[in-house]
């Protein structure tokens, strides 16, 4: 990827970020928010009033429940290709990881600690394979950053 696209990445991806997420969210619950920033999950299991069911079709919005990865640490898949990330300690904070078109993988965010940080690296390992990653923080605070020096010593570049 080159400097001038990760700079774009940078620029467009808080924005993607939410958008993605608030796309995603919307699908998987139909129930309207009653508190701002607040996503109600309805069910993790389809019924009549959430009839959305997990797709493999290739760029289709899915509605895998969330999988635990570690402490206070879990994936779920909203697309193809797309997993959002989310910390809940000490309150939940979303990250994303984007598969390219070349197979790289793009992270938006870090868990809030290395650990977990280390502990999603592991996870990405096992579900993607050896992969190049590049990542890219959309904020100055510890959900945005908070697993940067792990992503360093892995080699990983960090952008943002």
């Amino acid at each position: 990827m080159s400097h001038k696209s990760l700079l774009l990445l940078a620029i467009i991806f808080p924005l993607s970020f939410m958008a993605i997420v608030a796309a995603a969210e919307t699908q998987l619950n139909p129930t309207p928010n009653t508190t701002p920033g607040v996503t109600v999950r309805t069910s993790d299991h389809a019924t009549p009033a959430d009839s959305t069911k997990p797709t493999t079709d290739e760029g289709k919005l899915r509605s895998d429940p969330p999988r635990s990865i570690g402490e206070d640490l879990c994936v779920r898949q909203v697309r193809d290709g797309i997993v959002v990330i989310t910390h809940s300690f000490p309150w939940a904070a979303n990250s994303l990881i984007v598969e390219m078109e070349n197979s790289d993988l793009v992270m938006v965010d870090t868990p809030y600690t290395p650990e977990a940080t280390r502990d999603l690296l592991e996870w990405v390992a096992a579900r993607f394979g050896k992969r190049s990653i590049t990542a890219i923080n959309t904020g100055y605070h510890h959900d945005n950053l908070g697993g940067n020096s792990c992503l360093i010593e892995q080699g990983v570049p960090v952008y943002g």
